[in-house]
């Protein structure tokens, strides 16, 4: 099993299980699932990858190891799994993930506008032939913002895209722009689905925010065949948006070792990386 089969096992055991409402936190609203309502072996490695591969968070006056999947964080109160043959850890908690502001936030209102004027339609056309998408391949839209990808494609049914992004607002301009499509408020480091696409995009510079290690992941949801197009900003480019909107940019460092078997191209300001699975 690779690691993003792993995270597709986890992330599947902890979106399904059955979880109760703390009542008698209400100050704290959260859910809970309790270990006898699970098989006992599948609670305990499920413990075990929380504690592995979660982050670190402060809540009062101590940290705990919080994993994330889509709009939801994970954790466990900290006691050992089991002492002295008896379990000790008996529940896993989850509560909405306070996503907070992202820097796209500030100018999800006028993004559309400072698109339109910093890009001619013929550099629309030159990032629309990078894609190459076909009318009727279901596509995974990586940083899907205002819906760039819908608006150069025309007409995609809502069953064949799933947007990913983690700023509310700019989600909420797609939605202005194309109706009722289907997608997630999150980091792609915390997605999770259980389905696979024709193709994976990610438009512009939207790449260039996410660690260099999840490309991985963005094949893990292709299908045999499918094609996964990314772009991201050249190395000698600092985003024309970032200037005129007057907000700080602070990009992830993708390595070209992560890009290995990819066709890389640059169009414009960007690198275009290809990969057919």
């Amino acid at each position: 099993m690779n690691r993003w089969e792993e995270f597709d096992l986890f992330a599947s055991r902890l979106e399904h299980s059955s979880y109760r409402f703390a009542k008698t936190m209400k100050d704290i609203p959260h859910y809970y699932t309790l270990r006898k309502n699970w098989r006992d072996s599948e609670f305990v490695s499920t413990v075990e990858y929380i504690r592995k591969w979660g982050h670190k968070e402060w809540f009062l006056s101590k940290t705990y190891q919080v994993f994330n999947v889509n709009q939801w964080k994970y954790w466990t109160m900290g006691a050992p799994i089991n002492e002295n043959g008896k379990p000790c850890t008996i529940l896993i908690n989850r509560t909405h993930k306070d996503t907070g502001r992202t820097q796209y936030d500030f100018v999800s209102d006028i993004y559309d506008s400072l698109l339109k004027e910093h890009y001619s339609n013929e550099d629309l056309q030159e990032f629309k032939n990078a894609v190459d998408y076909r009318q009727g391949d279901s596509v995974l839209d990586i940083g899907c913002g205002t819906g760039l990808f819908l608006d150069l494609y025309k007409n995609v049914s809502p069953e064949k895209y799933h947007g990913v992004d983690p700023s509310s607002g700019m989600l909420a301009q797609l939605f202005k722009k194309h109706g009722d499509q289907c997608t997630t408020c999150c980091r792609f480091e915390d997605f999770y689905i259980n389905h696979r696409f024709d193709r994976v995009i990610s438009l512009l510079g939207s790449f260039s925010y996410i660690r260099s290690d999840f490309v991985g992941k963005a094949l893990h949801y292709l299908n045999e065949g499918g094609r996964a197009t990314l772009m991201f900003y050249a190395e000698d480019y600092y985003p024309a948006l970032y200037k005129m909107a007057g907000v700080e940019f602070s990009p992830k460092e993708v390595r070209p070792s992560a890009l290995t078997g990819w066709d890389v191209t640059r169009v414009g300001n960007y690198l275009v990386a290809n990969y057919t699975k």
